[in-house]
Parts: structure tokens; sequence; C-alpha cells
């Protein structure tokens, strides 16, 4: 084939390499009261015109939950993140196009996993939504002024949509995190003109019980300038731990318990990188297992691993995974993780 310097058309198109392609994202899980545990990611499709379609693995069968017209995405940050929240009732979801947030029924009549009822819960113009939680019929999630570019934490009230700001007055907030007992709730901000990997910080918040507004706010993570903080979450006894770099400049696992810091003092993992930049809402690197382990994968000289760390951080043990890149992980029923490697 032969033609004019610039003009050459390939045989091989766009629509040639990306026919058939999909991207996994946004693994969960959930223990639903009738189900038993089931897993949960989505997938972008380009077939589906790269919509964002929810699946489920149930009974060592993948299910497909939302129809191929609906796409699951965030625009919070222009990187978005996870965008949708399982709960024994059904599911929220927010939309990629118009982020309006929806809520869809689990259909009882059936022995499996099915969705019906698709409802919107709060649609504004002006707001992009991201990192859906549930508590006491309220969701709580973060929020940004397409206008005004202000983010901030906010709770929707899940029967009238009124939304309520919880939390504002830094530039971004990422990694929101609820204890197990919905009374704590985490989450990670920072200001520009500094990026999440430069400096971030790790607050916990106290809600009044009556109202669920925070009442008492704290900043967790430590007070030197120029730490980050890529992830954090809770065990059931209500200790925080975060991921941070203020340890020899490595993000390191600590743990924030009767308002005081602890950190691992096991040498030979120091210089192990326990995070990675945060790009997108509910990235992990950790995840709990048992209140006495924690699933935690590392770089080291540029290779991933896993390994599991004790909750008092004192103990790590390699494991055999023989994975190298590990993108997200839950867990899924006991002793079992499902993985997107």
């Amino acid at each position: 084939m032969k033609a004019p310097y610039g003009v050459w058309q390939s045989p091989i198109t766009a629509e040639i390499i990306s026919n058939g392609q999909y991207r996994l994202n946004n693994i969960t899980s959930h223990y639903h009261q009738n189900y038993g545990h089931i897993a949960f990611w989505c997938e972008g499709h380009s077939k589906k015109n790269g919509y964002n379609i929810l699946f489920c693995y149930y009974d060592n069968t993948v299910i497909q939950l939302t129809d191929d017209n609906f796409s699951i995405g965030s625009k919070i940050h222009e990187y978005g993140g996870i965008a949708y929240h399982v709960s024994d009732n059904g599911i929220y979801a927010i939309a990629q196009k118009s982020q309006a947030l929806y809520f869809f029924d689990f259909d009882e009549t059936v022995s499996y996993p099915k969705l019906k009822n698709k409802k919107i819960i709060f649609q504004h113009d002006d707001f992009s939504l991201g990192q859906p939680l549930l508590r006491q019929n309220k969701i709580i999630c973060i929020a940004e002024n397409t206008k005004t570019h202000d983010n901030m934490i906010v709770h929707i009230e899940c029967d009238t949509g009124n939304m309520v700001a919880l939390e504002s007055g830094h530039d971004f907030y990422a990694q929101l995190s609820l204890s197990y007992d919905n009374h704590l709730l985490s989450w990670i901000a920072w200001d520009l003109p500094y990026m999440p990997w430069d400096n971030a910080v790790c607050y916990e918040g106290i809600f009044d019980r009556a109202h669920g507004n925070i009442i008492k706010k704290n900043k967790i993570s430590p007070q030197n300038n120029h730490t980050s903080v890529t992830q954090s979450f809770y065990n059931t006894d209500n200790r925080l731990y975060f991921n941070a770099d203020s340890i020899d400049g490595f993000w390191q696992l600590q743990y924030y318990q009767d308002n005081h810091l602890y950190h691992h003092t096991l040498k030979d993992i120091s210089h192990y990188e326990f995070g990675k930049p945060l790009w997108n809402l509910g990235m992990n690197n950790f995840l709990l297992l048992s209140n006495d382990d924690i699933f935690a994968c590392y770089c080291d000289n540029g290779t991933w691993y896993s390994a599991i760390i004790n909750a008092d951080l004192n103990n790590f043990q390699k494991t055999p995974l023989p994975f190298t890149s590990y993108h997200s992980f839950a867990c899924f029923g006991d002793n079992h993780i499902i993985m997107h490697i």
C-alpha cells in the first residue's frame, strides 16, 4: 500500500483496537441479609458507548445489574472514582452524565441479586457527587459546586433529596470512611497549590447522634508540614488506621486511638512504599480482614507485593501471591479476597 507522506490511512483503526475492550474498577463487597456475600464492580465497555456498568458476582455467576443505558461515574476532581454504594435495600449510584444520585431497589421476588425501580434521590445542575456512603437514611458524599468549584462533604436525605453541608473550607476532599457504629467519619483534605501526594491531612469527625451533623472534628495525621495521607479506615473498635508518609518519606500504615498516634516499629519494612498517588476516590492499599489482620500491598524497588500486617503493626508476613500489580480489592466472605490486578 502506497500513499503520499502524511495521508496514508492505516488499516488498523482505533475502532479495531478498542473493539471488545473493557476496564474494571471500583471493586466492593457486601453481605446481604438474603443473598449472603456478594462482590460488586464496574466495567467500562467500548461496545456499550464506554458506559460504566455495574456487575456482581454471586453463587459462582457474574450478573449484570445496571442496563446498557445507565453509566455510573463521578466527576469529582475531574478524575472521579467510586460512585455507588450497596445496602441491604438496594444500590445508590451516581449517573455519569447528569451526576444525579439514583436508588435501585433489589427485586426480592427472585432468588439472586437483581435491580428494579430506579428513582432519583438528588439532582442539581451545579453539583457533581462522589463516593456515596449510607448513614441513617442519608447519603454522605463529596460534592463539588461546578460553578464556584467549592468542595465539601454533604449529606443528602434519601426521602426529600435535601442537601446539607457537613464540612467545608478546604479546596479538596477525598477518601470518606465511616466507623462501624456510624458515629465517626474520617476524610482526607488538601489545599492548592499542593497535590494530595504533597500535603494531605486526615481528619476525624464526630456525629451528633440526634441530627446527623458533625459536632466536632480532630486533625489526626502528624502535625509536620508536607505530610501526605492517602487512605483511612476503621476497625470494629473504632481504631482509625491511615496511610501517611511522615516516617522517612515513605507511605506507611499508622493508627489513631485514645488521642494517640501509633506506627510500626519494623525496621525491615521501613523502606517499602505502602501507597500510590491519590488520583481517584476510593483507591486503597489496605483492607481490613479482621480486627487482628490487615491485607496490604506495597512497592519495593518498582515491584508490587502483598502482605498481612497484624492490627498492632508489629508483625509483617509477605503473602505467596505471584501478582506484581494491585489495583483494588475487597473482602469476599471469610478468609477470601476478590481483587483487580
